[in-house]
């Protein structure tokens, strides 16, 4: 298994990654799955990290918890998101979001 640490800059998927690799994005860490992109194992983000999800990028497994940030963009899909306290999954109009799971009493818009 392959954990991937972003805890600085932008890292960007552009192409299916297999499912024995996970991200953990925090600090000021950015991860973008953009069009073509696929991320079958789990994202972690927390204290302050940021997860991008746009036209044509695939998240299957996100826990967000505090601080944490993720965005699916129109054309983005997340699969099986867990929103812990002090987490936000924010779904764009025309993004689509399935399965998710929200936890103490934190909202997916």
């Amino acid at each position: 298994m392959s954990i991937i640490i972003i805890s600085a800059g932008t890292t960007t998927v552009s192409a299916p990654q297999a499912s024995a690799t996970s991200y953990v994005v925090e600090g000021t860490g950015k991860l973008n799955v953009t069009s073509g992109g696929v991320v079958s194992g789990l994202i972690t983000i927390s204290s302050g990290g940021t997860a991008n999800i746009s036209s044509g990028g695939i998240a299957d497994l996100t826990t967000i918890s505090t601080g944490g940030y993720e965005d699916v963009l129109s054309g983005g899909t997340a699969f099986a998101t867990t929103v812990s306290s002090g987490g936000l999954d924010q779904i764009e109009k025309g993004g689509t979001g399935s399965g998710a799971i929200i936890s103490q009493s934190r909202s997916e818009e």
